[in-house]
């Protein structure tokens, strides 16, 4: 013991079983990334050429009026452009009267990711602003758009508000020169009102359109990224510790115990580890001020609702892995473990609109649910009734492994008895053996006697 060098000829037997179960587990992860992990590179790859999937719509309140329509025929005909564009469409604005109805498509509803509201009847608006040199005038009130940002930050920040600005910021150019260039020639010989608007309305003449972004659900808690992304990859990384740690302290007992008893340890035992640890993986958002109140239940509401689903998240997660415990073994719980964090990072990052198809079995993934979850807690985005949605994805889960796992701990127990059966049958020849040579050795010795 503790006597040899790794390249002494004693251990070549030894080193050479080392080097090859090394290269089979590095060749066995090579696998896996080319099977697995490219799963999320997928997830990326496609989000430009699926812009086309997020609907953004224009209230046109100036339909007769060259503003209206130079913006709308704008918009309408990057429809027919190659991606990335959204998809514009012009609908009725008697269907939004007001600035709350629109702010309640956007932030609530989620009719469309963008809504650009026209003013009512901009063109004449401004001509009179121009002609009576109205110092009031607010060339931002003329396109407003809205946008929800925490619906999705990653999302909204880059190809979303970045193909409506590339679109919109030249057009608005073009349609403010060819405005100021038709009105100063109707106006030319009128050296009074050229005269007025220099002095007091500069504004309705250079730029009297401009564009205004209204961010009604801003995403402004930072500390928020945590738990609503790489937060959830910890809490199934936790719930994961649970399942090895259920797994390895068990040994000694469950070969003692009745099927349905042994069943009911796996799967009742990790229940209140998953309570006391999404209460305490809940409360650490507690000290770097993460609004729980967003909803308008209060603070303390909005936590008991958000420890809720952290809970069912972190049951759903651990069953997981005690599903795939039974079915891969130990040797290679390491692999499906992966496999799970990975089939539900690729939709929990960019809205399942701007990826290919194949990623929307996201809408019924743990972390895609819980993420929505969360970040109506926080936010206010959406309906308040979408967690009922959610919380009753999760409690599918739920329902799906309690009824499985019992199968598969069934499949385990089949393969343990397999190998107790080929052990003690190979110990009983190995005895047999030893039984026989002895008899020999007496004989032998008998005989020369």
């Amino acid at each position: 013991m503790y006597s040899h060098g790794f390249w002494d000829a004693e251990l070549a037997p030894l080193r050479k079983a080392y080097l090859i179960g090394i290269a089979r587990v590095t060749i066995a992860i090579c696998i896996l990334i080319w099977a697995i992990v490219t799963i999320y590179w997928g997830s990326l790859w496609k989000s430009s050429d699926k812009t086309p999937n997020i609907h953004a719509y224009i209230l046109n309140r100036d339909p007769n009026g060259a503003i209206g329509q130079n913006i709308t025929n704008v918009l309408l005909s990057t429809n027919s452009n190659p991606p990335p564009h959204l998809s514009w469409h012009s609908i009725d604005p008697n269907l939004y009267p007001t600035k709350a109805d629109v702010e309640k498509a956007v932030a609530v509803d989620h009719v469309g990711w963008i809504f650009v509201d026209i003013l009512t009847d901009a063109t004449s608006a401004l001509d009179q602003a121009r002609t009576s040199a109205n110092a009031s005038w607010n060339p931002t009130e003329v396109v407003q758009i809205y946008y929800s940002e925490a619906r999705n930050q990653q999302a909204v920040d880059g190809p979303i508000l970045g193909s409506v600005r590339g679109v919109l910021t030249p057009s608005l150019a073009q349609i403010n020169a060819q405005s100021a260039a038709r009105w100063l020639s109707a106006n030319s010989g009128n050296s009074n009102v050229l005269s007025a608007i220099a002095s007091d309305a500069p504004q309705t003449l250079a730029g009297g359109i401009a564009p205004s972004y209204i961010n009604l659900r801003p995403w402004n808690e930072p500390v928020s990224i945590a738990p609503t992304f790489v937060g959830l990859i910890y809490a199934m990384i936790l719930a994961f510790n649970i399942t090895m740690g259920n797994f390895g302290m068990r040994q000694g007992i469950q070969r003692k115990l009745r099927f349905r008893s042994f069943v009911l340890m796996r799967l009742l035992v990790p229940i209140p580890a998953y309570f006391v640890l999404s209460c305490m993986f809940s409360m650490i958002n507690l000290p770097f001020k993460l609004s729980f109140g967003g909803m308008g239940y209060g603070y303390g509401a909005g936590f008991m609702i958000w420890w809720c689903f952290t809970f069912l998240g972190m049951c759903v997660l651990g069953l997981w892995t005690e599903a795939a415990l039974s079915l891969v073994g130990p040797q290679f719980i390491g692999f499906a473990l992966v496999f799970i964090i990975i089939i539900n990072v690729s939709v929990a990052n960019l809205p399942i609109e701007l990826q290919v198809s194949l990623f929307k079995y996201g809408y019924a993934m743990p972390f895609y649910n819980l993420r929505q979850a969360y970040v109506t807690i926080i936010y206010n985005t959406g309906r308040h009734i979408e967690l009922l949605k959610n919380m009753g994805i999760l409690l599918a889960w739920l329902v799906v492994l309690f009824a499985t796992i019992p199968f598969w701990a069934w499949l385990e127990r089949r393969k343990e008895r397999s190998q107790a059966s080929a052990s003690a049958a190979s110990t009983q020849s190995s005895e047999a053996s030893q039984e026989v040579e002895q008899k020999n050795d007496e004989e032998t010795r008998q005989s020369s006697q």
